[in-house]
């Protein structure tokens, strides 16, 4: 496993969120760039995404091992609590995907053929969503909530003006 930082959050993905989460401190490493990576990958390598879902990992770690260390010496006391890191990490986690979505907001071209819902067409209807379970010719594993590809509402409507005249000639012929 290793640890990089180059000091620059905008020379890579995995230095930006290491900037995000505050992991810059070579004599306090938190994250392992493997782990970051795994991270980027969940998430088409959107960082405040991977920022977020780091600090969710980080929040899940800490609370496993939520004890209180507590030391004292005659009359001084000092303790650390790792269910406060626990819970400072989930409120980072939350905030960094509000700023996600301000940063990278949901794209209007998504892949029609991602899971959730398959874009329907009338004659002489507007668009409109239709819920779906598993469209047809679903594509899994490529996609995110932003959805990728590049979609133009125009293919489909050709694709389906051209099935209406396949089916109005079979009706006349």
């Amino acid at each position: 496993m290793s640890w990089t930082y180059s000091a620059n959050p905008g020379s890579s993905p995995k230095d930006t969120v290491r900037y995000l989460i505050g992991d810059t401190n070579i004599d306090n490493q938190i994250v392992q760039d493997e782990e970051i990576y795994f991270n980027l990958g969940e998430v088409n390598n959107e960082p405040y995404r991977a920022a977020s879902n780091t600090c969710f990992n980080l929040a899940a770690f800490f609370t496993g091992a939520a004890q209180s260390e507590s030391k004292s010496v005659g009359g001084l006391s000092i303790s650390k609590s790792l269910g406060d890191r626990a819970q400072r990490y989930e409120r980072l986690a939350k905030d960094l995907l509000i700023r996600s979505r301000r940063v990278a907001p949901p794209s209007a071209n998504a892949d029609p053929r991602a899971l959730g819902a398959e874009l329907k067409v009338g004659f002489m209807d507007p668009y409109y969503a239709e819920p779906n379970a598993w469209p047809t010719n679903s594509v899994t594993g490529v996609t995110s909530t932003y959805g990728v590809g590049n979609y133009d509402p125009l293919d489909i409507a050709g694709e389906i003006q051209e099935t209406i005249v396949e089916v109005v000639q079979e009706d006349i012929g």
